[in-house]
């Protein structure tokens, strides 16, 4: 009998109220998602959480950060805070970055520029993954 992969996910209600035992059958699914954390939320209780051992980490959040009014530059940052903080811990454990998902402007009355600002954090987002070799 083989051992089913362990992945951990992190993030906020996007990841808690994700079906991920029905997506993924055969991993063992830690799900630390919780509704509406922010990067700063994570950064909180990283060290909580860091040594759950795990064959991949799956990292989404932020997107609650852009919602509060947060600064581009204070969410960009935590992003690669809690990225560093994990590489730093983790031996062996792939960590996966989920960029944030876009917002349907129409139906939660959202201005226009959420989209833009999202995208633009996703790309920062994308940039510091390239550099340092992340998926």
């Amino acid at each position: 009998m083989t051992n089913k992969l362990t992945a951990l996910f992190i993030g906020d209600s996007l990841t808690e109220w994700f079906e991920l035992h029905k997506f993924f059958p055969r991993v063992k699914i830690i799900n630390e998602g919780i509704a509406g954390d922010t990067s700063f939320g994570v950064l909180e209780r990283l060290d909580s959480i860091i040594d759950i051992p795990a064959d991949k980490i799956f990292l989404m959040i932020g997107i609650n950060d852009v919602f509060n009014g947060f600064q581009k530059d204070d969410i960009i940052e935590n992003q690669q805070l809690i990225i560093e903080q994990i590489l730093t811990h983790i031996n062996g454990t792939e960590l996966i970055l989920q960029s944030m998902l876009p917002v349907n402007e129409t139906i939660l009355g959202s201005p226009a520029y959420l989209n833009k600002l999202i995208s633009s954090i996703n790309r920062e987002l994308r940039s510091h993954c390239d550099a340092r070799k992340l998926t």
